[in-house]
């Protein structure tokens, strides 16, 4: 966990970082996206990739520590708005603590909402972990949801065309001061496409200063696969066979 509080009074971003993808350890989102808005920071990571629900080292064991030690934060701040961030996994993380603490308004993108089953669940060997050590308290957010009584916004962004993300999000339709922004065709790696149209920029700006946006869709491109790039040896056998030497190409 890292932060960064201005003077009191400010707003104040909590982001959630998702899974860390064969990274060593997961890195923190939403940093460089924030770096120069005058705002109070704080930037969560879940390094045990147990779903936030092991806490933070030196900070808490639980969900219910790691939501006390952000409510203490958010006192310290003296924040005069809450914005929760967060990616996937982050965005469940996102969900939950924003409507443990009454958050003025969630931005969750492609993220999970139901842990109990797994055939809507990407992350297997994690999700196999998490039946057999923890309890089942926080597996489902809708009843979550319905049980708090919240005031803020949590807007949820997926590709509807992904049978997981869409059934992830569809779980909590329908619940109060839920928004449903779908985005066909811009995969689960819609966040990417999102800060390289500069929507997800506009989209932070707006939370934090509390005023609308209306997402031009038209402006995020569809995802497309990534072709794999060809290095060192592979490269070179390659070239071989082709009867061309590195220095050649």
């Amino acid at each position: 966990m890292a932060e960064d509080l201005h003077e009191p009074g400010r707003p104040l971003l909590i982001a959630f970082s998702g899974f860390a993808h064969g990274l060593p350890i997961p890195s923190f989102e939403f940093v460089g996206l924030s770096r120069d808005l005058d705002v109070s920071r704080i930037f969560v990571r879940d390094l045990t990739q147990t779903w936030y629900h092991s806490g933070h080292k030196g900070i808490s064991t639980t969900i219910h520590g790691t939501a006390a030690f952000l409510r203490r934060k958010i006192e310290e701040a003296a924040a005069n708005r809450v914005v929760m961030f967060g990616n996937s996994v982050g965005g469940y993380a996102a969900i939950l603590l924003a409507t443990m603490l009454d958050a003025d308004v969630v931005h969750a993108f492609a993220p999970y909402s139901m842990l109990g089953a797994k055939e809507y669940v990407r992350n297997q060997e994690t999700i196999e972990y998490m039946h057999r050590s923890f309890s089942d308290q926080y597996f489902d957010l809708r009843p979550i949801l319905q049980r708090y009584e919240r005031k803020g916004a949590i807007n949820l962004y997926y590709d509807p065309e992904l049978t997981i993300d869409s059934k992830q999000a569809m779980n909590l339709d329908g619940l109060p001061n839920v928004y449903h922004h779908a985005l066909p065709g811009r995969s689960h790696e819609l966040i990417r496409l999102l800060k390289e149209s500069g929507e997800l920029k506009k989209i932070l700006c707006a939370a934090l200063e509390g005023s609308p946006h209306v997402l031009d869709i038209s402006a995020i491109p569809v995802w497309r696969k990534p072709r794999r790039r060809l290095f060192g040896r592979t490269r070179d056998r390659i070239l071989a066979k082709m009867g061309r030497t590195p220095e050649a190409s």
